[in-house]
């Protein structure tokens, strides 16, 4: 597998493949959080339902943030799944992943308030 540059592969250069492949699914979990928060209602703002009166999706998003970690840190789990360790500067990248999924679907729901539901 080569990066475009002449004589180089990608998993030559030590964790570099590995944590750009770990980023990709750890923003995946993360959109994927953001969607989940999204789904609890078709129409009413999650901001006006509450973000955390689910107990059980609270709990899946924790289950689901300690899983993707232990995908990472944990070097067993490293070798059979070909993960890196992640440093601070992509954790505060994946904490901001769900905002736009969230703030798009509070657009739609507006419009869905205003527009369909009214009309």
């Amino acid at each position: 597998m080569h990066s475009n540059w002449p004589q180089t592969s990608l998993l030559e250069n030590g964790n570099v493949y590995r944590q750009a492949t770990t980023m990709a699914l750890a923003m995946i979990v993360f959109g994927q959080i953001g969607m989940v928060l999204n789904c609890r209602t078709e129409s009413q703002s999650i901001f006006k339902r509450g973000i955390f009166t689910n107990s059980k999706v609270l709990i899946g998003i924790v289950v689901e943030i300690l899983l993707i970690a232990s995908l990472m840190y944990v070097p067993a789990l490293q070798n059979i799944f070909d993960t890196a360790p992640l440093g601070w500067m992509e954790w505060m990248i994946l904490i901001l992943i769900p905002i736009p999924a969230i703030l798009l679907d509070e657009l739609r729901k507006k419009y869905i308030r205003n527009h369909i539901v009214k009309g």
